[in-house]
């Protein structure tokens, strides 16, 4: 028994109980409690610097999940802007609403936009961790092919993916808030690291992720050169040398590789109840915390009709870090899209000075009448002037229908007209080159 276990049949609210909240000595008895730990559910937290591949990582475990353990899983996407993405790039990947999948449901999937959850939006995060708490599942949608197995309410577990500049330690702190405490249980918290963009201008912020990383994932191995890759793994070893370190290339994880052991489990939360003790920062205190997200901005564009993909694509590399000759005021760190294409759905990724576009299979994934949308991340966005720059920028990609089929004819044309210079050139060259030959050998053999 705990302090949460006596408190269980007093009130459903811990709130309306006239008791002062619990002390670090309580909360962590009640995490030795065995009763607590059976009703409690688990959630995985993903923090990760803006691009690291964090919804990658999600998406790998929701793909791999052990066919023969049917899991129901609760999904909570923030995003510091104010459009959020993932949530449609986390139905598409996955793959998880199919009849055939290995889940259950992966829904609810609740989205915290507007701000990061270390601080706008916290109270958002409480309230959805409490809402997924009791949520209760369907039966009848699942009855058909379990007619002989007795069906369990509630979730299994909730993953969290915390937005790309969110602060760590709040997040954990909201966890051993009283409420929450007692429903839901912080099994693990997962870092992601670029090892491409290891952080080194913002060391403060990479430290606090790596020292209170349960598991530390360094992504994106093959993309970098062995040596950068050891100065990486030297840096994370040294700032949490206790930490599961998972070495991936594509964010190929599974959900063995960020659970921790019920021996593990206690050690992580006592570590934690420490480390955030004596820096307790309360929701409601008005006090101004000076986050990495205050330096920077965002900003959704949305257009209707088709996109001409050269425009897009010249566009894309003018505003990105891949064009680091272009003096336009530009310099966006972070984008992500959905973009409608005459041959379906693209979809967009700015990490740094990587650009690129996929098709997307699933072409519901837009509603019919719903526009193109593209977020962007960046310091610049502040400034109204680039606002407006962008926007109007991402306007031009979208010609218009007639427009469209004129630069595609023109297109086409130009690469007609330029092959056949190309193959008049060569019959030139090849007829010059053997008239020459010819007259070498007439005087000279």
């Amino acid at each position: 028994m705990c302090i949460f276990c006596d408190l269980e049949g007093v009130s459903n609210e811990f709130g309306k109980v006239d008791k002062a909240p619990p002390t670090l000595e309580e909360r962590l008895r009640a995490e030795r409690c065995r009763l607590l730990q059976e009703r409690r559910i688990p959630c995985f937290l993903f923090v990760g610097f803006l691009g690291a591949g964090k919804t990658t990582v999600l998406n790998s475990i929701l793909k791999n999940l052990d066919e023969k353990k049917r899991k129901r899983i609760g999904v909570i996407e923030n995003e510091a802007g104010p459009v959020s993405l993932d949530d449609k790039l986390l139905a598409v990947h996955s793959g998880s609403r199919n009849s055939g999948s290995a889940i259950t449901t992966v829904q609810p999937i609740i989205v915290t936009s507007g701000g990061c959850v270390c601080c706008k939006v916290r109270g958002d995060l409480v309230k959805g961790l409490l809402t997924l708490s009791e949520f209760q599942i369907d039966q009848s949608e699942s009855a058909e092919e379990n007619e002989s197995e007795e069906i369990e309410k509630g979730l299994d577990c909730i993953f969290l993916e915390a937005s790309g500049l969110a602060e760590v330690k709040p997040i954990i702190q909201t966890f051993y808030d009283s409420k929450v405490q007692r429903k839901v249980s912080l099994e693990s918290v997962i870092t992601v690291v670029d090892c491409t963009n290891p952080m080194t201008e913002n060391k403060e912020f990479f430290q606090q992720q790596l020292l209170l990383a349960d598991v530390i994932i360094l992504n994106k191995k093959n993309l970098v050169p062995s040596a950068s890759f050891k100065r990486t793994l030297h840096s994370v070893i040294s700032w949490n040398p206790t930490s599961t370190i998972k070495v991936v290339e594509n964010g190929h994880v599974t959900l063995c590789d960020i659970n921790p052991s019920i021996s593990e489990h206690f050690s992580l939360v006592k570590n934690r109840l420490h480390l955030i003790e004596n820096e307790r920062i309360t929701h409601d205190s008005g006090e101004k915390q000076n986050h990495l997200h205050d330096a920077w901005s965002t900003i959704a564009l949305e257009a209707h009709g088709l996109v001409h993909l050269k425009l897009l694509q010249q566009w894309l590399r003018n505003i990105s870090l891949e064009d680091n000759s272009a003096d336009n005021g530009f310099s966006i760190y972070r984008g992500k899209g959905l973009i409608r294409h005459v041959e379906g759905i693209l979809e967009v990724q700015i990490v740094g000075a990587h650009v690129s576009l996929n098709p997307v299979m699933n072409e519901t994934i837009l509603e019919e009448n719903e526009p193109s949308i593209l977020v962007l991340i960046a310091p610049c966005l502040k400034h109204e002037k680039v606002r407006e720059e962008l926007s109007a920028g991402f306007q031009r990609c979208f010609p218009g229908f007639y427009m469209n089929v004129f630069l595609t004819c023109r297109e086409f044309i130009c690469d007609v007209l330029m092959g056949a210079f190309v193959k008049i050139s060569s019959g030139l060259i090849d007829l010059a080159r053997g008239r020459i030959d010819t007259f070498f050998k007439a005087h000279y053999s």
